[in-house]
């Protein structure tokens, strides 16, 4: 077992059972990688969970603003767009320091996929980058999709910009198999239990784990010694308690036809 639990924000009771002090700098949240279409709308299957470290999306959210402040203060050299090449020489003269993406075993393209609200890539093969809108002014990413994203595409070798939808219209995305070998701290947690509920609700990845659980596990059914020795009244039949009545009042001297 590990000596620390993680931070669950989405969880208001995330530290009942569990005894262990909690690690804040990693963070587990929910994830639904799939999403099926029913008659009443879309419906998330059961799903596992995502740890991530908290200080690796400090770097990358401090990185993704120094490339947004690049793109919207300065103009690239003998081009009208911004390439990838030169952002990242542009960055590394600017910041004088390798980014996050060189440090964590990340392509820019692929740093760069993280943001999909923030930046947008384009041109042949993806290779020219852009702000996603004129008025975007920071990332508009938040911490846990972009967390996220990360992990499942640590899981499947592709970065998915969109949930997938089951019975829609697939969308295609390219291959990034560089990214498997990243040492970015994100981690897919499937789920274990076989339940259709929500992974917020039922998800047993989702719950803190301890070694004995404060819970008492409840019988599924009354045991067979409760029905046959000392059961109260309640328990028995209905042809046994109307039995005990009739004897009742035939000792009283009521008569047997009193119902």
């Amino acid at each position: 077992m590990e000596p620390h639990q993680p931070f669950r924000p989405r969880w208001p009771r995330w530290k009942s059972g569990d005894l262990r002090p909690v690690d804040r700098a990693i963070v587990e949240v929910p994830v639904a990688e799939e999403l099926v279409k029913t008659k009443r709308g879309l419906f998330r299957p059961e799903s596992g969970v995502v740890r991530y470290s908290a200080q690796d999306w400090v770097k990358l959210r401090a990185d993704a603003e120094e490339l947004l402040y690049i793109m919207r203060n300065q103009v690239p050299a003998n081009c009208r767009d911004w390439s990838l090449a030169i952002l990242q020489k542009a960055y590394r003269s600017s910041c004088r320091r390798h980014g996050s993406w060189d440090r964590m075993n990340l392509c820019l393209h692929d740093f760069v996929s993280l943001f999909p609200r923030t930046f947008e890539l384009f041109g042949p093969h993806e290779q020219l980058v852009r702000p996603f809108r004129s008025s975007v002014s920071s990332v508009a990413d938040g911490e846990e999709e972009v967390m996220k994203r990360l992990a499942m595409a640590k899981q499947l070798g592709v970065i998915q910009v969109h949930t997938p939808v089951g019975g829609g219209t697939e969308r295609i995305s390219a291959p990034t198999p560089d990214i498997l070998y990243t040492s970015a701290k994100a981690w897919y947690i499937p789920s274990r239990s076989t339940s259709r509920r929500s992974s917020a609700r039922t998800s047993y990845a989702s719950r803190p784990t301890s070694a004995t659980s404060s819970y008492p596990s409840r019988p599924a059914s009354r045991p067979l010694s409760a029905q046959t020795r000392g059961s109260p009244a309640r328990w028995m039949a209905q042809e046994g308690h109307a039995f005990k009545l009739h004897e009742r009042h035939a000792a009283s001297g009521l008569g047997a036809d009193v119902p």
